[in-house]
């Protein structure tokens, strides 16, 4: 063999040792990359989002200001549309928070979650070596909600001076259903005779305060309905409408000035239902019309997303 091809066979011997051990995994690098976050204290809205100890020892005190982590629902069914809704989108927490309790999960759902890190500020000069690293995401299940126990059935006539178990029932159900503050006291008080007026224009019964048989069923018909978590049922007066959803924005329907949002975007996917119109558009129509509505509040007002349960039906 020539001293040539002897020299070019030690020279490709030699980068490929150099390749090997340029890009060998450091140990905290192999925790930090093929571990994924710990899940813990799972509850049927909520779980806990911690880094291992394997994990933190291989990162220094700026690694761990920068770390978050992102979680979405595993089996999550999303049409491909522009803007993509919020609810498509991984969620995530605030960076250097570990552990972390999140709060807005579904119950009875799978999720993944994986803790990351942007690097994007240290990439000064070029070329990068990456935006951010991310870990292998772990699987975890949200606990089914646990049924509340059934409401007392409200069985007399209920009025302004009534005392008892009954009454209790009563104030609860109006606390709970947004219709009245504060505590259920047992007493039928001034504040309580308000709430059931409230509460009887919103079901369309006549407003007078006086708990009797079109009450007692309002209030039957309510503690029948589906349970859901942050769910209200309520009735009222179609007050406007917006069919921005044909132009990739929101299909609502506003309800005595509460605004539930029906569909998102041109796919005109809704989990729950819009009855008593024959297609969306004639909403227009129905301005000044009576609706029932079974739906999820939300911190900008409510949403048929969440529920097949959920549901607005024009009278």
């Amino acid at each position: 063999m020539t001293l040539f091809k002897k020299t070019a066979i030690l020279f490709s011997l030699g980068i490929f040792a150099v390749s090997s051990v340029a890009f060998a995994f450091e140990p905290k690098e192999t925790a930090r990359y093929f571990n994924g976050p710990t899940v813990s204290g799972e509850t049927s809205t909520s779980a806990t989002f911690s880094l291992s100890s394997s994990v933190l020892a291989g990162m220094t005190t700026e690694e761990k200001s920068r770390v978050y982590y992102e979680y979405i629902e595993k089996e999550l069914v999303c049409i491909a549309i522009y803007p993509t809704p919020a609810a498509c989108l991984p969620k995530k927490t605030e960076a250097g928070k570990t552990p972390v309790e999140v709060k807005d999960l579904k119950p009875n759902t799978t999720y993944t979650v994986t803790y990351k890190a942007d690097n994007t500020i240290m990439c000064i000069t070029t070329p990068c070596p990456g935006n951010e690293f991310e870990s292998q995401s772990v699987e975890f299940k949200t606990q089914t909600t646990v049924t509340p126990p059934p409401q007392a059935v409200i069985t007399k006539n209920l009025f302004i001076g009534s005392r008892g178990s009954q009454v209790v029932s009563l104030q609860t159900t109006l606390i709970q259903n947004g219709h009245m503050r504060g505590t259920a006291t047992g007493y039928f008080g001034l504040v309580t005779f308000q709430a059931v007026r409230e509460f009887q224009r919103a079901h369309s019964v006549h407003s007078t305060g006086f708990v009797g048989q079109l009450t007692r069923k309002a209030l039957a018909d309510l503690s029948a309905a589906p349970a859901s978590v942050g769910a209200e049922t309520f009735e009222g007066t179609i007050t406007a409408y917006s069919l921005e959803c044909f132009a990739d924005g929101e299909c609502s329907i506003t309800v005595d000035g509460k605004k539930i949002v029906t569909t998102t975007g041109w796919s005109q996917m809704t989990v729950g239902t819009v009855t008593g119109i024959p297609d969306f558009g004639s909403i227009a129509d129905k301005v000044g019309s009576r609706a029932k509505v079974y739906a999820k509040k939300t911190a900008t007002g409510y949403t048929l997303y969440g529920s097949t349960d959920y549901y607005v039906h024009v009278q």
